[in-house]
């Protein structure tokens, strides 16, 4: 280690140098055009302002492995926000929120992307996800409108 550690190089994560993320996300999809024979040609401007909003907790690692896997399964010319995950399009509202603690903030991502998954695991019945999670109906309605589920269930149903 103190051999190789004889000039350190300190490289910031990459949610500390986000300028840097569109080039990086062009370079992977280059080459994993090239690995899988695709000929998608870019990346939207509205996913990478998207894809600007994720905290990247995984860093460059996660980013590349996250084009490899929308390169791997896009049919289209470009990559747009319906091929992304949904932690990202959760992680975009939380941008435009902004208000609040950043406790505050990350409980309501944190329930936001619960309620999601549930609401996804109960194919997005209402009625049967109240009763999956153990809340009143008017509870879990409330908490949909407050925490802006609908805008999320639209997002990922193209609606």
């Amino acid at each position: 280690f103190y051999r190789l550690n004889v000039i350190p190089v300190r490289l910031p994560p990459l949610r500390e140098r986000l300028e840097d993320l569109p080039i990086l996300a062009e370079f992977f999809l280059q080459r994993y055009n090239a690995r899988f024979q695709k000929h998608i040609r870019g990346i939207a401007d509205s996913t990478i302002r998207m894809l600007s909003s994720y905290w990247w907790p995984g860093n460059i690692r996660e980013l590349e492995n996250l084009i490899e896997r929308v390169v791997a399964t896009c049919d289209g010319d470009w990559i747009t926000d319906d091929h992304l995950p949904l932690e990202f399009h959760v992680a975009d509202l939380d941008q435009k929120d902004g208000e609040g603690s950043l406790l505050d903030r990350a409980l309501a991502t944190f329930e936001r992307n619960f309620i999601v998954r549930a609401l996804e695991r109960n194919t997005w019945n209402v009625t049967q996800t109240a009763r999956y999670l153990g809340v009143p109906l008017s509870t879990l309605k409330f908490k949909i409108d407050r925490l802006e589920i609908r805008e999320i269930a639209r997002r990922i149903k193209g609606v």
